[in-house]
């Protein structure tokens, strides 16, 4: 089987307020490409800019940069209140439903990260909620003689493996790319590259992509791609299995049907997936 790369996804800027930016990934022309990620945003938020909310149906994940100048407070329905700095993975795997609040934990201080929503298959939407936890620290690291290093926040590369698993594989690679690397690309999966900054060139089969800083492509079929620095370059891979299930979403919620989403909605309001006071 080939390996194909994808036209460039398209990317917007969002703006809520004066305290959040993002570039966030347009998945709605691209959703066969991406699937099961559902949306990211990399943002910079330095003001309170959600209350507390729910999620059910899938995952939502928010890791940190380790150039993070703040760290990000996590609170939910689950009972956890804690903080977490550069560097860190906070993946709430909503599953059934839970209620949380992200904000900075010092308001006026910048946190740099990502949120990626990741879709759950329809076998594990009913699952009990769960939150993982990873410290910068904790973050186990692949490198190489050429400068070239991959943290491996969630799954695998090069032999490396993350302690974080979710109900279902999933991998988030955080790469410095100063030379080349080979990028595995998983039968059934889609795997998604998005650049911060720099620029790459991506070849696979004969084709090839450049791919320069707050652009993204896909990646699917089974075989290797080759990651050249065109310029040193930062780059996140986000790779999953591909669901062959219908998708509705609705606000925060993703099922499979309109009649689990009136459900997950029915159960959020009868304080099914918890409760969570907003904070002064």
């Amino acid at each position: 089987m080939s390996l194909e790369i994808s036209p460039p996804l398209p990317t917007l800027n969002a703006n809520l307020g004066a305290g959040f930016s993002a570039n966030r990934i347009v998945t709605a022309q691209v959703a066969a490409l991406m699937q099961p990620v559902m949306g990211m945003d990399h943002f910079l938020m330095s003001d309170v800019t959600f209350a507390p909310h729910p999620h059910a149906g899938f995952s939502a994940i928010s890791y940190l940069f380790e150039n993070s100048p703040g760290a990000i407070r996590n609170r939910d329905s689950l009972g956890n209140d804690f903080e977490m700095g550069p560097g860190g993975l906070i993946w709430t795997q909503a599953a059934r439903g839970v209620v949380h609040d992200e904000r900075p934990a010092q308001v006026g201080t910048a946190v740099h990260g990502v949120q990626i929503f990741v879709n759950l298959s329809s076998k594990n939407k009913g699952l009990t909620p769960r939150v993982f936890r990873l410290e910068g620290g904790e973050v186990p690291v692949w490198s190489d003689a050429q400068g070239d290093r991959v943290r491996v926040v969630v799954g695998q590369f090069g032999g490396v493996r993350s302690p974080v698993v979710p109900a279902e594989p999933f991998n988030l690679l955080d790469i410095t790319l100063k030379q080349q690397i080979e990028l595995p690309v998983e039968p059934g999966w889609n795997t998604v590259l998005y650049v911060l900054t720099g620029e790459v060139e991506v070849t696979a089969d004969g084709a090839s992509a450049r791919v320069a800083g707050a652009q993204a492509i896909a990646l699917r079929g089974d075989g290797t791609a080759d990651l050249k620095a065109v310029n040193p370059a930062h780059v996140l891979i986000m790779a999953g299995v591909v669901h062959d299930e219908p998708v509705v979403s609705y606000g925060p919620f993703i099922m499979n049907t309109e009649a689990q989403i009136q459900e997950a909605v029915h159960r959020f309001q009868q304080g099914g997936m918890g409760h969570l006071e907003a904070l002064p």
